[in-house]
C-alpha cells in the first residue's frame, strides 16, 4: 500500500479502538516505525507543539492539533513499542514543557468559531504518556507537577474534560506503581498552593472528578479518603 498518513490522519484515527493485534497490522501494513518516528519528531518541533508558545494567538490551534496528534502517535506506541526509548524520553521532556510553557487556556474562541482546548487536548498527551510501560516510575513526579502547573494557571476556569483526564492520569500511574505516600503528599501541597480564584476553582473540580474516579470503581479507600480530606481543606480556603 502507498498510502502514507499525514500528522492530521493521525489525530482522526480512533487509535484506542483498535486491539494490540489490530493495532500491529496498520503498522505493518499502513504506517512504518519510520513514519510513526518522523511523525513524532515533527510533532514535538518548534513549528508545530512549541509554535508561537507563550503567545495567545491563532498558533494554538496549532499546537493543541499536535498534542492531538502526539497522543494518536503514542496509543500506537502503547500497543507495539516501536518508538526508541531515547526518542520516548524525549517525547515525555517535551511535553512537561510545553505544559509549563502553555498559556493559552481558552475552550471556545468565537472570533474564529472552533476550539482552542490547548489544556485538554495537552492532558491527553500527558495520559497517553503515563499510560505507556516505558515510561519510567521515577517520573510520574514530573507528571504530577505538570498536571498541577496546569491546574493553577492564571487563565481561565476549565470547562471541558480536563479534570477528568488529568484524573485517568493519576489513576493510570497508580495502577502502574505510583506509591500513596507521594501522592498524598502532593495532594496536600496542590490544596493549598494556588492563590487564585481560577486556580483554586480549577483545583477543587479537579479534586471532585479524582474522587469519584476512584469511588465509581470502588477502589483504594485511604486515597479516597485523602482526596476527600483535601478538597474540605480547599473549601475552607475559599470561598465557593
Amino acid at each position: 500500500m502507498n498510502f502514507k498518513p499525514t500528522i492530521e490522519d493521525l489525530f482522526k484515527m480512533e487509535i484506542t479502538t483498535l486491539s494490540p493485534k489490530e493495532t500491529k497490522i496498520l503498522v505493518d501494513r499502513v504506517i512504518s516505525s519510520e513514519d510513526i518516528c518522523h511523525a513524532l519528531e515533527t510533532c514535538l518541533s518548534s513549528t508545530h507543539l512549541f509554535y508561537k508558545v507563550g503567545d495567545i494567538c491563532d498558533a494554538v490551534f496549532t499546537r493543541s492539533l499536535s498534542s492531538l496528534a502526539i497522543s494518536s502517535i503514542l496509543d500506537i506506541d502503547v500497543k507495539v513499542q516501536i518508538i526508541p526509548l531515547s526518542l520516548l524520553d524525549n517525547a515525555l521532556d517535551k511535553a512537561l514543557l510545553y505544559l509549563k510553557k502553555e498559556i493559552d487556556t481558552r475552550g471556545y474562541v468565537d472570533l474564529r468559531g472552533r476550539w482552542a482546548n490547548a489544556i485538554e487536548n495537552g492532558a491527553k498527551m500527558l495520559h497517553s504518556l503515563a499510560l505507556h510501560s516505558n515510561i519510567p516510575k521515577e517520573r510520574y513526579a514530573e507528571i504530577l507537577q505538570a498536571i498541577e502547573v496546569c491546574l493553577l494557571k492564571n487563565g481561565h476556569i476549565y470547562t471541558g474534560q480536563e479534570s477528568e483526564i488529568f484524573s485517568q492520569t493519576v489513576k493510570a500511574m497508580i495502577e502502574r506503581g505510583l506509591g500513596s505516600t507521594p501522592l498524598n503528599g502532593w495532594l496536600a501541597s496542590l490544596a493549598t498552593s494556588s492563590t487564585s480564584y481560577n486556580g483554586r476553582k480549577n483545583t477543587l473540580n479537579f479534586l471532585k472528578t479524582l474522587y469519584f474516579v476512584f469511588k465509581k470503581d470502588n477502589e483504594n479507600l485511604k486515597i479516597r479518603l485523602n482526596i476527600y480530606e483535601n478538597i474540605l481543606k480547599l473549601q475552607e480556603l475559599t470561598d465557593f
